[in-house]
């Protein structure tokens, strides 16, 4: 009863802070994108989705994102220590036009801990970097760029009504 107690105060308090949609995109490149993926699933911040997005990817990169979510594939870093106590970790699939019709399959993973759970977007062509749909009035997105350095360029949208 105490530990069902303690999770009912953590998805309340989850519930408070902002939801926050980190979207990762892939093409051909699954070992930087497992690097990324760990890193992300550390996070303290309680309250946010991980989506991946596979620009049709002509190597093995979905079958190693799978791999890797099941805890098959240990990362390795010079940033941070592996950490294999959340996985498995539960992945919705999508293609692109189920993105586009609503196919409400988040409610799977819903009651999940951000850390357990993924959403991978399985496109059928390269879409390129900027390629997407304004779907909400308004956005902000940080874009992590992996050169030989990190850098962040913020993009600011806004719809006028």
């Amino acid at each position: 009863e105490k530990l069902y107690r303690r999770s009912l105060v953590n998805m309340q308090n989850n519930k408070s802070k902002d939801k926050v949609s980190i979207i990762i995109l892939n093409w051909n490149g699954w070992e930087d994108t497992i690097e990324c993926l760990e890193s992300l699933y550390q996070i303290t911040y309680p309250n946010y989705n991980v989506i991946v997005v596979d620009n049709s990817s002509e190597d093995d990169s979905i079958e190693r994102i799978k791999e890797y979510r099941e805890g098959r594939i240990k990362v390795e870093s010079t940033f941070f220590n592996y950490d294999p106590s959340n996985k498995p970790i539960k992945i919705i699939e999508y293609t692109r036009e189920e993105t586009e019709t609503d196919g409400g399959k988040e409610r799977e993973i819903l009651d999940l801990p951000s850390n357990r759970k993924m959403i991978l977007i399985k496109n059928d062509k390269n879409y390129g970097f900027a390629e997407g749909n304004v779907k909400n009035k308004s956005w902000i997105i940080l874009f992590y760029i992996l050169t030989n350095t990190i850098q962040k360029i913020w993009i600011r949208y806004s719809l006028m009504s």
